[in-house]
């Protein structure tokens, strides 16, 4: 069985990353070493893809590929133990009498999702700059700049097909070893309603059961959320650990990727 260091867990590989691309962004050759300013939490993206555990109606048989199923549902108990050591070491910074507001965030996080499929389908992004990374708002302003003037656009949530999840918790502190945000990865199963009309033909309407996988970036001490990007389920052989990317342009690039919230899983194209 494969085994995973407590110090790991503790904190994501990715999150040093970060914090290696802060200090570089603020010192230079020849610079005096100052403490790294705190980054807005819209300023972070996805570093890293995290463990997503697949849907088991996507797995092959037990029958078939008992291996297979076995070290799916091993790295599901993985994930569960990475989680509550991370929310442990997270809660543990923030001091004995700090209690994390699941709840609200998750809430939170659902009418944010609502807002920005609105504001982008509606043409409206500046209302949902707040609410969103920089390289979410990056990525919508780049759809919508590409798509023709006259075509026009509505967006509704119908229902959630079953109650969101939370998959993973990833803490991210600050040099300083206070936490810089929280990123929680939420699995939403839903059913949405899209109108499209373009120039001389009639509205065209789509309704499809969607089962998606959204990253938000929570600051603990305002409990602001803003969403962050987008992820997809991971195949089973993947570890639960994040890998640390070594570069810069690793990290930025995979921050970009991630932002973009409309683009396809590339196991189903």
């Amino acid at each position: 069985m494969m085994m995973v260091g407590i110090s790991s867990l503790r904190r994501p590989l990715a999150a040093r990353s970060l914090l290696r691309l802060s200090r570089a962004a603020s010192t230079g050759p020849g610079t005096t070493k100052k403490p790294t300013p705190r980054p807005g939490i819209d300023r972070i993206g996805v570093p890293f893809n995290p463990y997503i555990p697949m849907r088991f109606s996507r797995l092959p048989s037990i029958f078939s590929s008992p291996k297979v199923v076995i070290r799916s549902v091993w790295n599901r108990l993985l994930l569960f133990a990475y989680n509550q050591i991370q929310v442990y070491y997270f809660k543990k910074s923030m001091g004995n009498k700090y209690k994390p507001n699941f709840l609200k965030w998750k809430n939170d996080a659902i009418e944010t999702f609502v807002q920005v499929n609105k504001g982008f389908a509606e043409r409206k992004l500046p209302s949902i700059r707040p609410i969103v990374s920089e390289y979410v708002y990056k990525s919508l302003e780049a759809r919508t700049n590409s798509l023709p003037a006259s075509t026009t656009m509505g967006w509704e949530l119908l229902k959630f097909n079953s109650v969101p999840k939370v998959v993973t918790v990833h803490s991210f502190p600050h040099e300083d070893g206070v936490p810089l945000l929280v990123q929680i990865v939420y699995k939403f199963e839903t059913k949405q309603q899209l109108l499209v009309k373009k120039a001389g033909q009639d509205v065209q309407t789509s309704v499809k059961d969607l089962t998606e996988y959204m990253a938000f970036n929570i600051d603990p001490f305002t409990d602001k959320i803003v969403l962050a990007g987008s992820v997809f389920e991971s195949p089973v052989r993947k570890g639960i650990t994040p890998k640390e990317g070594q570069e810069r342009e690793v990290i930025l690039s995979q921050m970009k990727i991630n932002g973009d919230i409309y683009r396809v899983d590339p196991t189903l194209q």
